[in-house]
């Protein structure tokens, strides 16, 4: 073994800065067929968006926050019900059944900011949306 084996430690290929890049392509992998998203954060929603389940298009509209906080078109990520009910087309009840019941273990309750989907949870949402094809 050399020096420089010594110095260089395994792990260091692991832990990197920011896990942004990965998820920046899983946003964009699940945003891709439902939406589009125009310069001044307005959502248009494609056909297979209407194929989702009203609690899974309210996953849909917490994924398009997070994609409009990494383009820095807003500044929080966090969308209360009423937001996500008018944003989403859905009803409020949906939305609070997705957040606070089918899906409470993939969001984060903001306590009165609302809900928001960690990065760490992104596969998870990805695999639930695209189940039935």
């Amino acid at each position: 073994m050399t020096e420089e084996d010594f110095k260089m430690d395994p792990l260091d290929e692991i832990f990197v800065e920011s896990n942004e890049v990965a998820s920046r392509k899983i946003v964009a992998e699940i945003l891709k067929p439902p939406l589009t998203i125009d310069p001044k954060g307005n959502l248009d929603f494609l056909a297979s968006y209407d194929k989702l389940t009203n609690q899974k298009k309210a996953l849909v509209y917490l994924v398009a926050k997070k994609a409009m906080k990494m383009k820095g078109s807003i500044d929080e990520e966090f969308t209360l019900n009423a937001e996500t009910s008018k944003s989403a087309m859905i009803s409020e009840n949906d939305a609070n059944n997705a957040f606070s019941n089918t899906y409470k273990n993939l969001v984060e309750n903001g306590k009165g900011k609302g809900y928001a989907i960690p990065d760490y949870k992104l596969k998870k949402i990805k695999e639930i949306l695209f189940q039935d094809g």
